[in-house]
């Protein structure tokens, strides 16, 4: 349906930041990432795509893994930091993309 393409389309778009923003809060391991996901959007990516993601974050070091029963994941400082220059750089522009999304930008 291309209502739920549209949706899913924003949405993916947001994931790399959403996932970095949930372990800014606390560690997670990868399905419950898929849960607080789902949470957010109603419905979920793969979790394959939340693998691959989480994969690529820890490369570029935003992420890092913690091996016990469940591999958990937490943010780095660099993560912390990188999260911090995106929210201040981009915060005004967001605010503004989701107003007029929501139709209240005059």
């Amino acid at each position: 349906m291309v209502i739920n393409d549209i949706e899913w389309g924003f949405f993916k778009g947001s994931i790399r930041l959403l996932i970095l923003s949930l372990l800014e809060e606390s560690s997670m391991h990868g399905y419950q990432i898929l849960k607080r996901i789902e949470e957010f959007f109603g419905s979920k990516p793969k979790l394959s795509t939340i693998y691959t993601i989480l994969a690529e974050l820890e490369r570029k070091g935003l992420v890092k893994s913690n091996m016990g029963l469940k591999k958990y994941y937490s943010l780095t400082d660099n993560g912390k930091r990188i999260l911090h220059e995106i929210r201040r750089r981009n915060e005004e522009k967001i605010k503004r993309l989701i107003s007029t999304i929501l139709g209240s930008h005059k």
